[in-house]
């Protein structure tokens, strides 16, 4: 057969933001070897009739979370992000990567998940990628190297700035991760254990990442009432080290901080305007927001480590000035209700005022009760993001969809876990709400932003684009019933509509179902 895969009679949209296209598409080994309407259907294994679908290249999540909540390992066939049209996914951010691990310990990864029953059998980056291969991955799988990890690596979790020798040291070894297959850097500079690193670290790290066209990621030093002066950080950055930029899952939090965003937006259009760098950043398209509890206090409480904190808090007058503190920031809080993220955290699902309520406590004394309980680990879940500036964000030229997610496991959904609906619905939901219902963007529009574009923020010089010789990772969806399905209630429900889901020439989704089959591939620079 000349041909494994026929897609025929599709509206195409290639992933350039050009308008569609009515063709047919022929795979073969993995890879589109032709674009047109003379295939044959005799020539074919199997025939895909795309009438009246859209037809486009799988969407690149440039900034999921599968390895902080070590789903990447637990559920590798990624059912829930092919689900939804996603058929590469980007790990390593927020200064914390899977490799390397010098000292194997996964430590770091406590602010997300719990990591005592789990073993690694690599220590540096092409060891954690040839067990993703021998695993085998549903996805597309490409890692960027967390700063924070080649901290630890170097230094321990010590908190304090980096010696000449402990920097050339964590050079030496983000150095050796990138020729090991890594994709860039990234760094999470809003975590207390991250806030020590600063610009002189960042730029080092940047100018060796550049050398090698890979990508540096950062979690912002704050994306509340502080977001002008840490998205200054990252514009200092840019022009001093040209670096290719990608501030992650951008917002402004909190009703108070929400006017910040539009000045964010303009700052970032006009330094890449007026002196052509290179910054973008990627959003997920829900005003719902999920957080860290530690990153939505003050700085300074804690600053360093899990000792510090509790250290404070044990402090008289620190928690009194810290309960006037909270009290004045009442809209940040007010309104949250906790994810059940580990089995001993009794409090999932309720409200914080819920959880007041039961303490007979003010919902100030109880927020810092929940953080002397549990420092770590608590993620709270609340409606801080603003419509307004989610659609502002979509509109800007250098905006990227991505669903900050992790893959969870569809075939064992426990009813008192609260998962962010991101996780199924995020791309569908995109097209559904902001292209359909809202018409913020065109699909064309929307599509590039899934796409074209996060291939090139990426190097990936075969992904991203329907072109001769591209990989066939492809997407076919109906644009009548496109939908995400998934709720904060119910978030284990796969979005309608997407049809069928190829990843390297192979079926993965098809008739809305998922396949056996586990065709990612490990990619790098």
């Amino acid at each position: 057969m000349k041909y494994d895969i026929l897609i025929k009679n599709g509206i195409i949209f290639d992933g350039t933001a050009k308008d569609a296209f009515m063709s047919s598409l022929g795979i073969k080994n993995g890879k589109i070897i032709r674009i047109g309407n003379d295939i044959l259907d005799k020539d074919a294994k199997n025939v895909i009739n795309a009438s009246n679908k859209y037809v486009c290249p799988g969407f690149i999540d440039i900034n999921n979370s599968a390895d902080h909540y070590l789903g990447i390992l637990n559920s590798p066939k990624a059912t829930n992000l092919l689900a939804q049209g996603i058929t590469t996914i980007i790990l390593g951010h927020c200064g914390a990567s899977l490799a390397p691990i010098v000292n194997g310990k996964l430590d770091f990864l406590n602010y997300w998940t719990t990591t005592q029953d789990i073993n690694i059998s690599w220590n540096y980056v092409d060891e954690f990628l040839k067990y993703l291969h021998k695993i085998k991955v549903g996805v597309n799988v490409g890692t960027l190297i967390g700063w924070n990890t080649i901290r630890q690596s170097v230094v321990g979790p010590e908190f304090k700035p980096l010696t000449k020798d402990n920097l050339d040291s964590c050079l030496f070894l983000l150095k050796e991760s990138l020729l090991a297959g890594g994709m860039g850097v990234s760094f999470g500079l809003a975590y207390p254990n991250q806030q020590v690193v600063g610009l002189k670290e960042m730029i080092e790290a940047s100018k060796l990442v550049t050398k090698y066209n890979g990508l540096v990621s950062i979690h912002l030093r704050s994306e509340s009432e502080k977001l002008l002066e840490a998205v200054d950080e990252v514009i200092d950055l840019a022009r001093k080290t040209n670096a290719n930029i990608e501030i992650t899952h951008f917002k402004a939090y909190g009703k108070p901080n929400w006017p910040l965003f539009a000045k964010a937006i303009a700052k970032i259009k006009q330094v890449n305007e007026t002196f052509h760098t290179n910054i973008n950043f990627d959003i997920y398209p829900y005003e719902l927001t999920a957080e860290s509890l530690y990153l939505l206090l003050p700085e300074w409480l804690s600053i360093g480590d899990e000792y510090t904190l509790r250290k404070n808090l044990e402090d008289t007058k620190i928690y009194k000035n810290l309960l006037k503190i909270l009290k004045n920031k009442h809209d940040l809080y007010a309104n949250m209700f906790f994810a059940a993220n580990s089995s001993d955290f009794v409090f999932g699902g309720k409200t914080l005022k819920q959880v007041a309520k039961q303490f007979n406590l003010t919902i100030e004394q109880t927020l810092l009760k929940i953080l002397s309980l549990k420092p770590k680990q608590i993620l709270v879940y609340d409606n801080a993001v603003s419509n307004e500036n989610i659609q502002l964000a979509l509109k800007s030229p250098y905006c990227i969809v991505s669903s900050n997610s992790t893959i969870h496991n569809t075939e064992k959904y426990y009813s008192d876990n609260f998962i962010h609906p991101r996780a199924f619905g995020t791309f569908p939901r995109l097209f559904d709400l902001y292209v359909k219902e809202l018409s913020t963007l065109s699909f064309k529009e929307a599509i590039y932003k899934c796409t074209g574009l996060p291939s090139k923020k990426l190097n990936l010089k075969t992904k991203g684009i329907i072109k001769l010789n591209n990989d066939a990772d492809i997407v076919i969806f109906n644009p009548q019933t496109i939908k995400d399905t998934a709720n904060i209630k119910n978030p284990f429900t796969a979005p309608k509509g997407i049809e069928t889901v190829i990843v390297n020439g192979k079926l993965s989704i098809h008739k809305g179902q998922p396949l056996s089959s586990y065709a990612g591939q490990i990619l790098s620079l």
